[in-house]
């Protein structure tokens, strides 16, 4: 029997075809049995899932068809192997794949021929050699997937003495290939073809389609949460609405759910131009004595300091080393910090949200030197610039954050700021109660008493500006808006963003409604 065709007519009178899967030969005992079969057996099983795997099966292959090693074919011929193949897939095997759920349906080709081939031509032409080297990768994994288990009996038997690509010798990683289009969708396919290989690991879980093919598979993935009291060091960047270069932070924080409180130490400086050779640096320190208060507490300005409230968050702010400290609180009445699982917690907030906020396991890669496991929280509030992507990244083995990404800025119609950043160091104790209480001396007084307060974050930043253009210091005057939007951002991302950008379901809330209280003071 033929496969099917599907033919047109142009001007010229000449007929083009295009061959479509086979549906004329019918599945056999044998293809029904291996198509029903979702685990492999002991024998198709290998200690890993990558080159122990692909040489398990590789072997596999050699005993039941001629094949030729990936690393002797070009890209062009791995593709001629394809369009051969194409034409004999079958689709009663598609068929029994997507009505059970089974994996191995997501290979099938699901185009016609002609679609794949101008999509092959389009990502294969001029690559670097490391990026055609992939591509080829993936390709082999593709053919391989196609043969064994979208072609029925006849239609492996069909293929003759074409020698069919063994999977590659050795897995590859995204670091190998560069950040264009191009090769971002190469590594695309290159990761969802390996990924639909993996099921041949001995009973390892499997990781999902875009995680780094070298990683391992063990420990499985966890939900996220970090220590419920803890001290770490960060570094990274960050952008805002007001100011789309890069600006470098590095700071500490001190973590204390089970006592309500968070301090973070923030020194900022211009990541480019010659801003960054100049002493710009701002240090900006917050403490959050949030509400409610822990059990028997007692007097706060006896704890903390004179001027010391629950339900605010105090921010002390350094703009220039020579500059004095300004100090600016924010009220949050009725708001903790940061909840330790708060990826999953804040899915009890979606009424403050116009889409889901519940967070997803993304991927398994290599970050910062470690395996890292990618959380990601898809926040929509309508009427701001507060939505968009936050995403965590915490070790495999330990509940302890790597990196984290997300928006940073939530100023409304404009574009929103972003901020990255990486965390080491992290050391879970309770942090001191020195670090909470009011300061003395020259170079970082914190008075509680001394602080303005403000409505709103926004209201701090104008509070801010309206300090600053009077100051005496003309580089203090010039610097001025871009400090007093340093410390909104910063401020946005002490509340909300940071470990995990989920809180912002409760940040926005409270921002709508505190815009409609009084002025600053």
């Amino acid at each position: 029997p033929s496969g099917s065709s599907l033919c047109s007519v142009g001007k010229s009178s000449m007929k083009l075809c295009v061959a479509l899967p086979l549906a004329g030969w019918a599945l056999s005992s044998p293809d029904l049995l291996r198509a029903r079969t979702k685990v492999p057996r002991a024998a198709w099983k290998a200690g890993d899932v990558s080159e122990k795997m692909n040489g398990m099966l590789n072997g596999h292959l050699k005993e039941h068809f001629t094949t030729k090693p990936c690393e002797e074919f070009s890209v062009a011929a791995v593709q001629e192997f394809l369009a051969a193949v194409h034409p004999l897939t079958s689709g009663e095997l598609l068929d029994i794949y997507s009505t059970s759920d089974d994996p191995r349906g997501s290979a099938a080709p699901r185009a016609t021929l002609a679609e794949h081939q101008a999509e092959w031509g389009a990502i294969s032409a001029e690559l670097p050699e490391a990026a055609s080297t992939v591509l080829r990768a993936g390709m082999c994994h593709q053919a391989v997937l196609w043969v064994v288990h979208h072609l029925t009996s006849e239609g492996r038997h069909a293929l003759g003495s074409r020698a069919v690509p063994l999977l590659p010798r050795r897995a590859y990683s995204r670091e190998e290939l560069g950040e264009d289009e191009v090769q971002e969708k190469i590594w695309e396919g290159y990761s969802k073809a390996h990924h639909c290989t993996i099921c041949h690991g001995s009973n390892l879980p499997a990781l999902p389609p875009g995680s780094d093919p070298r990683a391992p598979t063990w420990p499985a993935p966890t939900s996220p949460a970090f220590p419920f009291q803890f001290e770490a060091k960060s570094f990274g960047w960050t952008t805002g609405s007001k100011f789309n270069k890069p600006v470098n932070v590095t700071g500490s924080w001190h973590y204390d759910f089970l006592n309500n409180r968070l301090r973070v130490d923030y020194l900022s400086k211009p990541s480019e131009g010659i801003a960054k050779l100049w002493p710009f640096e701002t240090h900006i320190q917050q403490i959050w004595l949030a509400d409610p208060a822990p059990l028997g507490e007692g007097d706060l300005e006896k704890i903390y300091g004179p001027g010391a409230e629950r339900g605010h968050f105090y921010m002390f702010i350094k703009p220039q080393p020579w500059s004095a400290t300004s100090c600016i609180k924010v009220p949050y009445p009725g708001m903790s910090i940061l909840h330790p699982d708060i990826f999953t917690w804040a899915a009890q907030y979606g009424n403050f949200s116009d889409g889901p906020v519940d967070g997803e396991f993304l991927k398994r890669e290599w970050v910062n030197g470690q395996w890292a496991d990618q959380y990601h929280l898809d926040f929509h509030h309508a009427g701001d610039g507060c939505s968009g992507p936050f995403n965590l990244w915490k070790k495999i083995d330990d509940d302890v954050q790597v990196a984290d990404y997300g928006i940073s800025d939530c100023e409304g119609g404009k574009p929103a700021g972003e901020a990255f950043s990486f965390w080491t160091d992290l050391k879970r104790r309770e942090p001191k109660l020195s670090l909470f209480q009011a300061t003395t001396g020259p170079r970082h007084p914190m008075n509680f008493s001394s602080c303005q307060q403000a409505a709103t974050v926004w209201h701090a930043e104008q509070h801010l500006l309206r300090e600053w253009a009077g100051a005496e210091d003309e580089e203090l005057r010039s610097s001025a808006p871009l400090v007093a939007s340093l410390v909104k951002v910063m401020t946005q991302r002490g509340v909300g963003h940071p470990i995990a950008g989920g809180s912002a379901v409760m940040r926005d809330a409270d921002y709508s409604a505190m815009e409609a209280q009084s002025m600053l003071v």
